[in-house]
């Protein structure tokens, strides 16, 4: 009998455990049907601590927000902004959605707390609380900032079941891991319009991102209207360019974002599309035009006259003027030296400073140009190859690849850093690749006491295949996951639960405006016709661009030359998912099915169902591919899924029954689907490698 109580105290502690309150991930129970559900608030980024219980704040008409405290624009947009999108995704017609100052009472269902203006700012509180009960809402914040992640945070929280849509219940503490939290945008290569930037803008603050790296200049465009020297823009824009009224436009709205914008105007190098205006500020006496290929060009600045620095010092203050944010970026990448060497005027003028090589001559120009922009009241960045370890500490060097083995050098000495290395989103690599590396990486930093001079990151987006129309589609929502590392604890390591939350955030990116699925189904539409395109997508789901700069040489290898700015980009590789989604959601089944094939009964059927379509789905593509000439690259694809399905089904039966087929067999099927691996149209199958797995586990073939 003792025995009985003792287990029923034991069983009345853990119940006890269950209804009190859950962090992110455990199990809840729905309070009507009574059976344990899987409960997982999609919040991405993770906030710093989430506890949620068992009560839950219903949303209906009657759902308002009374302000106690400070209010600001930013907040009283962010009110605004929150209404709008929680009316969306729950279609509630909120009996108030449209708040100002005059209307705002300290009285409302969410009631916000907030200590003073949130200065959009480098080093400004970002941290905010959440309260939900069943009867109220509370947020605190120490600035307008919190105020504006709170909020977001709260939209994403936003569930619904058969009793309508409601906030869960508990309390969430959070702050950002790091203070720079950016997305470099370039505008240069191909044009991204002042009306994409500002959708983008939308979804950086979903993700609390906050500061736009605008790369203004480059070899193939000169980006940004410059009323003290227009043919810069006139000369190197080809028409295409942000005027000053959209830079004020965007700086703006980006404040109210909590959003800083800084920009960049890259020297000495990637400065072709200066010269078509300016030929007197290049070092070799030329007619220049606008760079129509890809890749680091000849054209440099002149360092050895003085006129270079006085253009550029009245360049510098009038840009300086128009940009608020106190971080000004010099570039400074890619110098190839090919005219300073090609040069007797730098030769000459190397000669007379006593400069070794174009090294030193370069640093020398970084030292000009710093001296400059610090007399404009900013601050230096610049890529790597910019960093001396002489140089003012102030300075901020941003990480890619060059001189990443002098990083942690440079932290020890004083120095602060962004980081991009691993963070390049026109590499077409996955969510889970980028995700994966943290900032602070142990192969390049090894004392983690280093960690409080990287000021974070940012996620970079060359344009080189990316046009305004599919722009969207390749920034998100890949960049959620890598907001998230710059965001949130260093622990999360767990990639199937990032991946539900990005599939979510995707979805919620989705609701909010931005076009990344919206730009897929035209593109299948686009490139099928008006014929079904549902084949089109099955196999459209499971491919994607080769990584890297892989693309680049496969299309000289394939054409004869290369990619130009006007090169159409509407081909299937170009709509292709850098996250195959269909496959990478197969490729997670097989591998949970083949860990405990015996167990997974329902997992096999899945596979099998998944099989099965794939194999029959050429039959049905066929026509479409001899009809639509640009479709005939998927060809090989879509011959090969259908091959590969087939192999996977027969490989399946074995591994179901718990038998062994011959190793011979396993071995000659695994050499065809090595086959099937090789690049076609710039993309490649996805989901082989998990076909792979179910041919060793069917023939117990040795992983080499």
């Amino acid at each position: 009998m003792k025995n009985y109580f003792w287990g029923l105290a034991l069983v009345l502690v853990i119940l006890g455990a269950v209804y009190s309150g859950y962090r992110v991930h455990d199990f809840v129970r729905n309070p009507k049907i009574g059976e344990p559900v899987r409960f997982e608030p999609s919040v991405m980024p993770q906030p710093r601590l989430m506890e949620l219980n068992r009560e839950r704040f219903q949303i209906d008409r009657q759902f308002s927000i009374g302000y106690s405290s400070y209010l600001g624009e930013k907040s009283l947009l962010a009110v605004n902004r929150f209404m709008k999108n929680l009316g969306t995704i729950s279609a509630v017609d909120f009996a108030q959605q449209l708040y100002t100052k005059e209307n705002l009472s300290s009285e409302g269902s969410l009631l916000i707390m907030c200590t003073r203006e949130g200065e959009t700012r480098l080093g400004e509180s970002e941290s905010y609380t959440l309260n939900i009960s069943n009867d109220l809402i509370l947020l605190r914040a120490e600035s307008e900032l919190g105020i504006l992640h709170a909020l977001e945070t709260l939209l994403q929280l936003a569930t619904s079941d058969e009793r309508g849509w409601y906030f869960p219940g508990g309390k969430i503490e959070d702050e950002p891991r790091f203070a720079w939290r950016g997305l470099m945008i370039d505008p240069c290569r191909h044009f991204i319009s002042k009306e994409t930037i500002m959708r983008n803008l939308d979804a950086m603050a979903a993700v609390k991102l906050n500061v736009l790296h605008l790369h203004l200049t480059e070899d193939q465009g000169f980006r940004i209207e410059s009323k003290r020297f227009p043919n810069l823009h006139l000369k190197g824009s080809d028409g295409d360019y942000l005027s000053q009224d959209d830079i004020r436009d965007i700086v703006h709205y980006a404040d109210l974002l909590g959003i800083r914008v800084v920009p960049e105007f890259d020297m000495p190098g990637h400065t072709t599309a200066w010269f078509p205006g300016h030929p007197e500020l290049a070092t070799i006496d030329s007619v220049y035009t606008i760079a129509r290929t890809w890749g680091v060009h000849d054209p440099v600045f002149n360092p050895a006259r003085e006129s270079t620095y006085q253009f550029l010092d009245e360049f510098i203050g009038e840009m300086a003027a128009l940009f608020p944010d106190p971080y000004f970026h010099i570039g400074g990448d890619e110098n190839n030296g090919k005219h300073w060497s090609r040069s007797p005027e730098i030769a000459a003028f190397k000669k007379e400073k006593k400069f070794k090589d174009n090294h030193e001559l370069q640093v020398y120009f970084i030292d000009r140009v710093k001296e400059i922009v610090k007399k404009h009241g900013k601050t230096t960045i610049g890529w790597g190859e910019i960093l001396d370890l002489g140089m003012d500490k102030a300075i901020i060097t941003q990480f890619w690849w060059p001189r990443m083995k002098d990083m942690e050098k440079a932290l020890a000495a004083g120095y602060r850093g962004i980081i991009s290395n691993g963070y390049y989103i026109d590499l077409f690599e996955t969510a889970e690749s980028h995700w994966l590396r943290d900032p602070v990486r142990e192969e390049y930093i090894k004392n983690p006491e280093l960690e409080k001079q990287i000021l974070g990151g940012e996620a970079t987006m060359w344009t080189e295949f990316v046009t305004d129309e599919l722009f969207d589609k390749r920034v998100w929502p890949r960049t959620a996951a890598i907001a998230e590392r710059f965001w949130s604890e260093k622990s999360l390591w767990d990639i199937d639960t990032m991946y539900e939350r990005l599939d979510a955030v995707s979805r919620h990116l989705d609701r909010l405006g931005i076009r990344h699925l919206q730009i897929y189904d035209a593109g299948l539409r686009n490139m099928a016709g008006i014929t079904n395109v549902e084949p089109l997508r099955t196999v459209m789901d499971l491919l994607s661009p080769v990584r890297s700069y892989r693309r680049h040489q496969l299309y000289i290898e394939a054409n004869g030359r290369k990619y130009t700015q006007a090169t159409p980009l509407t081909r299937p590789v170009d709509y292709a998912w850098s996250d195959a989604p269909a496959a990478r959601k197969f490729n997670q089944t097989v591998r949970r099915y083949l860990d405990a094939p015996k167990m997974n009964a329902a997992l096999h059927s899945n596979i099998k169902e998944q099989l099965e379509l794939w194999k029959n789905n050429h039959i049905a593509l066929e026509p479409l591919l001899k009809a639509r000439p640009q479709l005939r690259e998927i060809l090989f694809h879509s011959e090969n899924l259908s091959k590969a399905s087939a192999i996977g089904l027969e490989a399946l039966k074995f591994v179901k029954k718990g038998k062994t087929a011959e190793r011979h067999w396993g071995e000659v099927h695994l050499k065809t689907l090595n086959a099937m691996k090789e690049p076609a149209g710039e993309m490649e199958l996805q989901i082989l490698a998990a076909i792979d797995q179910i041919v060793i586990k069917a023939a117990n073939v040795p992983v080499e």
